[in-house]
């Protein structure tokens, strides 16, 4: 085989339910130059017999021989790759038909890009659509300066890996994901990629059926603490890069924003009567935050669906994620 255009990289862990369909959206793609990488993370469900069905030849499948997590079973893909771009993928979803040629075609228009992610529609379970990819009015080219601030205000750009397309080069350069994280791994990727001033762009169509579910991994209980952790380390390495014209502020938003929504964390695993989990919680909460001053926040803003204080950037009139901020 000659060396792909591109290489579709695909974890599998007991996804026996929707594997199916997702493998075949990416085999029935229009533009057919790629390689379809799958790694089993040693499933318990019958995902393993399943991908041993599939007999085209761009497809190749191996086994771990002991469960090692999402980002380790990336990475081991990622060392498969032959392809000039490496297009991650999910388990539960689905591709529409033209993702990969639309993508491609992308950055042939935009070389400095180092990665993309795509607009996306939302399915159920059954695959029945849910809502429809919203208006976007960002633009389709973010310098890495942006990419900061928007993730430091509206979290997460790329939303889920399913989105996101990579340059070989771009791994080349920052390093593959980090495998001591169990939850933010791909996000702390798109923030080292903007920290090494890298540019990311948006394709707008919706190129992706992103399906969810309840038996999605962020949906498990026991998470939040990591996820609690994570987080926070993301975004004070965030804030180390952004301008200084902003700072002030940003510190003040970043105790109100987060420090709410961990201890919203908390509130949820009590919720669940997941005691141990909240009571972990809300002593991390503790050791950053007053706990008497976010639980007060947290009521009188009704976890901040009231009110919360507006974003502020370093040049006026910037988009973001289909909203305008201003300094």
């Amino acid at each position: 085989m000659m060396t792909p255009s591109i290489s579709v990289i695909l974890p599998v862990y007991n996804g026996e339910r929707y594997l199916r369909a997702a493998i075949e959206s990416v085999l029935s793609q229009s533009h057919s130059d790629f390689e379809l990488l799958v790694c089993d993370d040693m499933s318990s469900d019958g995902s393993w017999k399943l991908l041993q069905q599939f007999q085209d030849t761009r497809m190749r499948i191996i086994r771990h021989e002991r469960n090692l997590g999402l980002f380790p079973t990336l990475n081991d893909l990622i060392g498969m790759a032959k392809g000039r771009f490496i297009r991650l993928w999910a388990q539960d979803d689905i591709m529409k038909s033209q993702c990969l040629a639309t993508e491609l075609e992308f950055h042939r228009r935009h070389p400095e890009v180092a990665m993309s992610y795509c607009a996306v529609d939302i399915i159920d379970e059954y695959g029945a659509v849910v809502r429809r990819a919203r208006l976007d009015v960002t633009p389709e080219v973010f310098t890495s300066e942006l990419v900061l601030e928007i993730s430091f205000y509206h979290g997460c750009m790329e939303g889920n890996i399913t989105t996101v397309m990579l340059k070989r080069a771009t791994l080349d350069a920052v390093g593959l994901f980090r495998e001591d994280m169990r939850i933010c791994g791909d996000f702390e990727m798109w923030i080292r990629i903007a920290c090494a001033g890298f540019s990311t762009g948006f394709v707008r169509e919706p190129l992706i059926d992103l399906r969810c579910h309840r038996g999605q991994f962020s949906r498990k209980s026991g998470i939040g603490l990591d996820h609690m952790k994570e987080d926070n380390e993301i975004y004070s390495r965030i804030m180390e890069y952004l301008p200084p014209s902003i700072k002030p502020f940003t510190a003040g938003y970043h105790r109100f924003h987060r420090g709410i929504l961990h201890f919203h964390y908390a509130v949820h695993a009590l919720l669940a009567r997941q005691f141990k989990d909240a009571a972990r919680l809300l002593r991390e909460v503790q050791k950053k935050y007053s706990l008497t001053q976010i639980a007060a926040l947290y009521l009188v803003t009704g976890n901040r669906r009231f009110w919360k204080p507006a974003p502020r950037v370093s040049s006026a009139n910037t988009v973001t994620q289909g909203r305008v901020i201003s300094v």
